[in-house]
């Protein structure tokens, strides 16, 4: 029986890890029979993120409505699978207690981002409007 001498090449962790077990696993079928993975690639993955994680994000007792739909924006729009419901929780949830567009939003049931978004917008060009009318 003769051996094969397999390849090898370390995974120096520069590169993206997906890549480099693609290519492990190219070379395990090419030169084996075995269907194997080398599972120290595993915890170098990217994880991806879950739209439960937007329930961590919160305005600060300063943050203006503005501000904080922004930040809320840029952390859900980096979640591949939102979960437009959840993502409407956490935006509620999220928002400082007893604010004004916190209590709208509880009287309404939205179930899809884009619509409380909007209506974020709506309240926050409202506001600053107000303020160009006061002394």
């Amino acid at each position: 029986m003769t051996r094969i001498k397999m390849p090898t090449s370390k995974y120096d962790g520069t590169s993206d890890p997906d890549d480099h077990v693609a290519a492990y696993e190219g070379h395990m079928f090419l030169y084996t029979d075995v269907d194997a993975i080398c599972t120290h690639f595993v915890s170098n993955r990217r994880r991806e993120r879950t739209t439960g994680e937007l329930l961590s994000v919160k305005q600060g007792a300063n943050e203006s409505l503005r501000d904080y739909i922004g930040r809320f924006n840029v952390e859900a729009v980096s979640i591949p699978r939102l979960q437009q419901d959840v993502a409407v929780l956490a935006l509620m949830t999220g928002l400082k207690e007893g604010s004004p567009f916190r209590n709208y939003l509880g009287r309404k049931s939205y179930t899809t981002l884009g619509p409380v978004l909007g209506k974020a917008n709506d309240y926050i060009k409202g506001k600053s409007l107000t303020k160009l009318w006061e002394p």
